[in-house]
């Protein structure tokens, strides 16, 4: 139905623990030209605990043999990929470099192609081991790295309870640093300039808002 209907699918596990599953596709805009143009996100109670993340974590890379997968929590996420900036419209806000892909900032080409990142669980699979070279992969130092179908997984340290922390940053830190910092998305990186509306494109949005809020009055 997801693929036929070009819709994205949406699942609830409403007893505990609790769960909330939703695919990323975005037909709409038409081609989408990234390498991996979908994804499948769950949101998992933290009372689930680190043995059934992780199981259902190695059922869905069986099922979707995906090029990338992570486990963490909201917070670390955030904390990684939400970015804030103000600019004439107002605040605004969103999660960048969550895609496997080039590095792009609206007007800002960094002109190499990043993983998202290193997370307390980190899946490299078949489509992007080339990217930080399998050799590598093979010789990593890590809490725990094992194959897992066509790909590496690769934990950094025991317990995703530690995610955020002074040590899980040091020990994410490290495995970056022997795949390559390049490899990988850096929010610092991020040119907020160039993310900030231009004073022709605010002009023309706020004029569209004044356009709604009349219609809506007449």
């Amino acid at each position: 139905m997801w693929v036929d209907n070009k819709r994205p699918l949406y699942l609830t596990h409403r007893t505990k623990p609790r769960m909330m599953v939703a695919t990323n596709w975005r037909p709409e805009k038409g081609k989408d030209l990234r390498p991996f143009p979908w994804g499948c996100t769950v949101w998992l109670a933290r009372s689930a605990g680190d043995d059934l993340a992780t199981r259902l974590f190695r059922f869905l890379i069986d099922h979707f043999e995906p090029a990338f997968g992570s486990i963490s929590t909201e917070e670390d996420s955030r904390a990684k990929h939400f970015v804030i900036w103000q600019d004439r419209l107002g605040r605004a806000e969103q999660y960048m470099g969550l895609d496997v892909g080039r590095f792009v900032s609206v007007r800002t080409d960094y002109g190499r192609e990043v993983l998202p990142g290193v997370y307390w669980i980190t899946y490299f699979g078949l489509g992007v081991k080339r990217i930080v070279g399998e050799r590598n992969l093979e010789r990593l130092e890590a809490d725990k790295v094992e194959r897992l179908g066509d790909g590496y997984l690769v934990r950094a340290y025991p317990s995703v309870s530690a995610a955020g922390t002074e040590v899980a940053r040091q020990s994410e830190g490290n495995i970056v640093d022997r795949l390559g910092r390049e490899h990988f998305f850096d929010k610092a990186q991020v040119d907020i300039e160039a993310l900030k509306t231009d004073e022709v494109t605010a002009a023309r949005v706020e004029q569209q808002i004044q356009e709604i809020r009349a219609a809506r009055k007449s």
